[in-house]
């Protein structure tokens, strides 16, 4: 993900990177590492000076995103139901999508070519095997500030297809996807029960033919009240 920099404001990397990232900062330093003067201290000067000058009525939250982007228990932009969904995965485990490790938002789903053209995941995500490193399931969620129309499962299935040829290698078990609406039309759920399935073939000796239809439609609910999305599925 790091390459993919053009009109982005953030730059994003993947724990991979990170990790790279992290050894190659580590390497350039040993030898200052350890000398103990030359340990960052962090001034409190420095935090009353920064305090100053941040206006803490403009702190950036989900709840205030949220807020500003509102009509009624609408939300008028995709990227601010990004932002809400993100932070209900991240304080609600327990929630309608589960628990994930690592979240992202905007990620890369196809071939490398001029950024203007590229796919993205709205939400994209993975959680490890508890207490290890080995990353179980991935997350794939796909936005839609409006009522879907057909083409989002069309949309979230080329996704479900990237990530199980880039990152599960086969293994569509590992996929957990998700579209998020305002609301879905008989059509629409009629639509994912015929093509968002998969068959896969898992193993050698013996080899299982298996199927994956782990693709859930979830209606969003804006609480004007408590400035959060409230989440209903559907299609069950």
């Amino acid at each position: 993900m790091l390459r993919v920099l053009w009109k982005l404001s953030f730059i994003k990397i993947d724990d991979v990177e990170n990790k790279a990232l992290y050894d190659i900062i580590l390497k350039t330093n040993e030898n200052e590492i350890a000398k103990p003067q030359n340990i960052f201290i962090t001034s409190d000067s420095v935090h009353t000076r920064m305090n100053k000058i941040v206006d803490q009525t403009y702190t950036v939250n989900a709840k205030n995103i949220l807020s500003l982007a509102s009509d009624g228990n609408k939300i008028r932009h995709e990227m601010a139901i990004e932002a809400g969904v993100v932070d209900y995965i991240k304080n609600t485990p327990n929630g309608v999508f589960g628990k994930w490790d690592y979240l992202s938002h905007q990620v890369v789903a196809s071939p490398f070519k001029p950024v203007d053209y590229m796919d993205k995941m709205d939400v994209f995500g993975y959680r490890f095997i508890p207490s290890f490193s080995t990353i179980s399931k991935y997350l794939t969620i796909e936005i839609k500030k409006d009522v879907a129309d057909t083409e989002v499962i069309n949309q979230l299935m080329k996704y479900v297809d990237w990530i199980n040829q880039e990152y599960s290698y086969g293994d569509y078990s590992m996929i957990e996807a998700f579209i998020v609406a305002q609301d879905f039309p008989d059509e629409v759920v009629s639509l994912k029960e015929e093509v968002g399935k998969r068959t896969f073939v898992k193993g050698r000796r013996p080899a299982v033919t298996m199927y994956w239809s782990n693709l859930r439609l979830i209606k969003y609910v804006y609480n004007e009240q408590d400035k959060n999305l409230e989440f209903i599925e559907v299609g069950i």
